[in-house]
């Protein structure tokens, strides 16, 4: 849930997050259907390191033709979930304009590969997914969902 001191606010450009690996990364788009289009880029930093960004001021355009923005919203946070990666130890660094969101920052730790939230663990794909990680996961897709559509509601 938003806190009124949060540091995202009208103006908000896009909205990132850098998933960080001990193991190589692919950026892999889940390729969820939109008639609109899904404005979220897949960015490789390094052979450990992806960023997915969504674009804010494309889903504003996109507000401004679609009867349902909500639904667009909804289908970016799900193309997000697709584009996690799994099975490998990952950490998420989750940014508003380039600041890291600080509604997030008590699920952050430190591991080998830096401060952030594990989003996975290194597993087999045929077990479980661990509760806390399932939880961490869901957690960052709800935050950025929320400050998405606040800045859709309140900026236009």
């Amino acid at each position: 849930m938003m806190k009124e001191e949060t540091r995202t606010g009208i103006g908000l450009k896009d909205v990132s997050i850098r998933l960080v690996s001990e193991s190589p990364l692919l950026p892999v788009g889940g390729f969820v259907y939109c008639e609109y289009g899904i404005p979220v880029r897949y960015l490789k930093i390094d052979e450990n390191e992806v960023k997915l960004e969504i674009s804010v001021e494309k889903l504003k355009n996109l507000s401004r033709v679609c009867e349902n923005i909500e639904q667009v919203v909804d289908k970016v946070v799900e193309e997000l979930r697709y584009a996690l990666p799994e099975g490998v130890f990952t950490i998420a660094k989750v940014y508003a304009n380039g600041i890291k969101l600080r509604e997030l920052s008590y699920l952050e730790e430190y591991t080998s590969v830096g401060k952030g939230i594990i989003i996975d663990e290194d597993r087999e794909l045929d077990q479980e997914m661990p509760a806390y990680v399932k939880e961490n996961r869901e957690t960052i897709l709800g935050t950025i969902r929320e400050v998405i559509l606040l800045e859709l509601m309140y900026s236009s």
